[in-house]
């Protein structure tokens, strides 16, 4: 997350003040997170094609580890906002909305095959907006939605933090909107 400094800066991020970490914290469990900057599911915001994928497999992120092997309950996913960020200020052509629902499809895919079939998982969207949240609900209906365990939410939008990102209280607005779904998935009062 970043302060509402306008400055972009390891000095104003707190991953522990993000909507993932006010999850666990309420539900009292573990979280583990891949945070990737500047990521995003056909591309990134350096205007290179970046296909998390190729980026996030078994054994790393980014040439870095990362155990797959932790027996997780539950993915969540926030993805899309460089893509649209890319088709709108940058070069529409190269992050085509269809594209990235094309994308968005075969990522679901990956995080299954990393994770085992029935993870279930739930794509939070909309921190700056909802451009593509019928592309990114399209690939996730195509893979049969919530009757096989694939979710999406849209969370507040937030834009008051550095370079347009959420704020902390963007985050743990977010976070109230996730946890009954996460509750309800997971069967927990």
């Amino acid at each position: 997350i970043s302060s509402g400094s306008g400055k972009w800066s390891w000095q104003f991020q707190d991953g522990y003040q993000t909507y993932a970490s006010y999850c666990a914290q309420e539900l009292d469990a573990d979280f583990s997170a891949i945070a990737a900057s500047g990521h995003g599911v056909i591309a990134g915001n350096d205007n290179r094609t970046k296909l998390i994928s190729t980026y996030w497999d078994k054994t790393g992120i980014n040439g870095g580890t990362w155990d797959f092997s932790y027996d997780a309950d539950i993915v969540v996913i926030n993805l899309g906002t460089n893509d649209y960020f890319l088709n709108k200020d940058k070069d529409p052509t190269m992050c085509k909305p269809e594209e990235v629902q094309k994308m968005t499809e075969q990522f679901i895919k990956h995080v299954r095959d990393c994770y085992g079939k029935d993870i279930p998982i739930v794509w939070a969207y909309g921190f700056v907006g909802t451009f593509l949240y019928d592309n990114i609900k399209g690939a996730i209906d195509k893979l049969g939605g919530e009757e096989e365990g694939i979710y999406m939410i849209e969370v507040p939008k937030n834009t008051g933090g550095a370079q347009g990102h959420p704020t902390v209280e963007g985050h743990r607005a977010a976070a109230d909107k996730l946890l009954p779904l996460i509750k309800e998935i997971l069967g927990i009062n």
